[in-house]
This record gives C-alpha cells, sequence and structure tokens, in this order.
C-alpha cells in the first residue's frame, strides 16, 4: 500500500472531482494558467501544478504523460514532458456555454493561430 502523501490525498478524493464539471470561465482559466503559462515561460508543469495545490494521479509513463487532479471543481490536466517534447490540456466534463469560452480564447491564448482545413482531421469539428 502506497501511504505517500499523494496517495493519501487522493484516497480522500471524492470519484466524481477526479473530472469534475468545471464552469467554463474554470476551464479556459486553468488552461492559460497551467498549460499556456508554463508552455511559454518554460516552466515544468509539475512546479505549476504542485504550487496550485494538484496531485499527481499517476505515476509518471516512460513517454512523460501525467494526468494531475485537485479536490475541487478545477479540471483535471494532463501533461507530457518527455523526450518528444511538452505538451498539456485540461479535462473536464462539458458544460453550457463551454464551447463559446473556448472559441473566444483561442485568439487570446495563441494570437497567431489559424483555423486548421476540417479536411485534415474529418469530423473534429463535431467534437
Amino acid at each position: 500500500m502506497d501511504n505517500s502523501a499523494d496517495a493519501v490525498e487522493l484516497s480522500n478524493m471524492r470519484p466524481w472531482k477526479k473530472v469534475p464539471l468545471a464552469s467554463p470561465a474554470a476551464f479556459t482559466g486553468s488552461f492559460a494558467r497551467y498549460c499556456a503559462a508554463p508552455l511559454e515561460s518554460g516552466e515544468s508543469f509539475a512546479t505549476a501544478l504542485r504550487q496550485a495545490s494538484f496531485v499527481p494521479a499517476s505515476k509518471e509513463s516512460g513517454s512523460g504523460s501525467r494526468v494531475w487532479l485537485m479536490d475541487d471543481t478545477r479540471p483535471a490536466v494532463l501533461v507530457n514532458e518527455g523526450p518528444k517534447g511538452r505538451s498539456c490540456g485540461v479535462v473536464a466534463l462539458a458544460r453550457s456555454g463551454q464551447t463559446q469560452r473556448v472559441e473566444a480564447a483561442i485568439p487570446r491564448l495563441f494570437p497567431e493561430a489559424r483555423a486548421a482545413d476540417p479536411a485534415l482531421a474529418p469530423g473534429a469539428e463535431r467534437v
């Protein structure tokens, strides 16, 4: 049995908090704070997430992937800091207004972003 502080915190977490029903503002704000900011600054995702009281829910995989959870309504954060580069995303159950909030956040977070040709990923527009 793992009695580490992280394991104890995870065992006290309610199952429905692991993928929470986050508000659209929490969803996009978490992405900006825990994904976009560390990517831009070069800061470790783990450092930013630990400072915000997130707990790693999994051991880092060989590819560098890891899931981080919080026992509140902030989204789960999935990060990868592996040999092939760094990536990050947030996960939460869909809420009304989430799509509009994400669409509005993209130009602010990624000013150079351009719409991709839908033919590159058929069906992606329905996700």
